[in-house]
């Protein structure tokens, strides 16, 4: 049933497409962005350039933004309206628009069968552009990253990802992501996917992802780290166990049974703005310990004036950019309890002096006007 709604779709598509050429002439030089919202990734974006269009048909759950064209939701109507006019959408915007900035391994069709590759091919056959980036488990491949761990003897994301959602390790998921990989392969001009952490099928060379953090919400909150009565340590893992939260809550408790005097707070599955309220009152933030990039928490932490401790390494991910290394403390999952107490029993001038160096690093490397300048060198070469 799924692959015949597939054929209409594509059927759609030419005839939307067909249509708007006729009826509407004019051209844009913008992109369209879409179509998926991950962790603010398509919020940030669209926010930084001035030469896109948001489109979001799938939404993340504790974010609410707007969106030039929102079609999320979860009712049935909502998901008819997707199948239907998702395809009539993207004709007109095939025509109008200069090219697509996807995010993740959504699509304006069902991409369930290939991977986005009939959606692609028909952007390309009218010779507009694609830039991709994929951001986590829609690439990472569960075979090839499994693997990569037993050949160096280290834990990541996928040693306990499968165990979290055994759907992650299905044969028809790996396919999928290696449809997702040919795709891009064969139609994107430029792809972002660090490629150590999001271990994939990609033959071609990727970039690092570019975070698009609001200059607006960078705030050192200095006032923190001169009257406070204990060091406030903050955890917020989006998925718990393949955050390594079992090994921070255990580094936790060894440390108050040693006498050591502080305050921890953990949240997980709370509003976005409630965890940025908490990032700005912390002093030392534990981020995730089975990944190699720091992802949007470590960036909001760094950004909020935060010591941040997490296992990302740029020996190991090396598309890292420079400096990464010491804009936090390089965490194994190993290490999470000797690191913590080290940090305890450094003065606070130190720990402050550290969180400032992760907060320039991070305005110098993953602030939104900083990266919408590089997007758009990137976007404005796909003439």
């Amino acid at each position: 049933m799924r692959y015949l709604l597939f054929l209409v779709q594509l059927r759609l598509l030419k005839t939307s497409y067909f249509f708007s050429s006729m009826f509407w002439r004019r051209q844009s030089n913008d992109w369209v962005l879409g179509v998926q919202e991950i962790a603010s990734f398509l919020r940030n974006i669209s926010e930084s350039l001035d030469c896109v269009r948001s489109v979001c048909l799938y939404d993340t759950p504790y974010y609410a933004f707007d969106y030039d064209v929102d079609w999320t939701g979860s009712s049935k109507a909502q998901k008819f309206k997707r199948l239907i006019f998702g395809p009539i959408l993207l004709g007109y915007f095939v025509h109008r628009y200069k090219g697509f900035i996807y995010l993740g391994s959504a699509g304006f069709l069902i991409s369930d069968y290939d991977g986005r590759d009939a959606e692609m091919a028909f952007i390309k056959s009218k010779n507009k552009q694609i830039v991709v980036f994929f951001l986590g488990s829609e690439i990472r491949s569960y075979a090839l990253q499994k693997q990569y761990c037993e050949d160096n003897d280290i834990e990541l994301i996928v040693s306990y990802q499968g165990y979290v959602n055994p759907s992650v390790s299905s044969q028809k998921k790996e396919k999928l992501r290696k449809r997702l990989a040919e795709a891009a392969d064969s139609y994107a001009s430029v792809i972002f996917n660090p490629p150590i952490d999001q271990m994939s099928y990609l033959k071609r060379d990727s970039l690092d992802i570019l975070y698009f953090y609001p200059e607006r919400l960078f705030s050192r909150n200095e006032r923190k780290w001169l009257d406070f009565g204990k060091l406030k340590i903050f955890h917020g893992p989006s998925s718990p166990i393949v955050k390594g939260t079992p090994l921070v809550r255990a580094a936790i408790k060894k440390l108050k049974m040693e006498g050591y005097d502080f305050d921890y707070e953990e949240m997980s599955g709370v509003d976005h703005s409630v965890i940025l309220n908490n990032l700005a009152t912390s002093h030392i933030v534990l981020n995730q310990f089975y990944a190699q990039v720091p992802g949007v928490f470590g960036v909001e932490a760094l950004a909020s004036g935060c010591v941040l401790l997490t296992s990302a390494d740029r020996t190991i991910e090396q598309s890292l950019p420079k400096g990464a290394n010491e804009a936090w403390v390089v965490t194994p999952y190993w290490d999470i309890y000797d690191t913590l107490k080290n940090a305890l029993e450094t003065p606070v001038p130190l720990l402050e002096k550290q969180a400032n160096i992760g907060y320039q690093w991070a305005l110098e490397n993953y602030s939104s006007s900083k990266n919408a300048q590089t997007l758009k060198r990137y976007l404005n070469s796909e003439s």
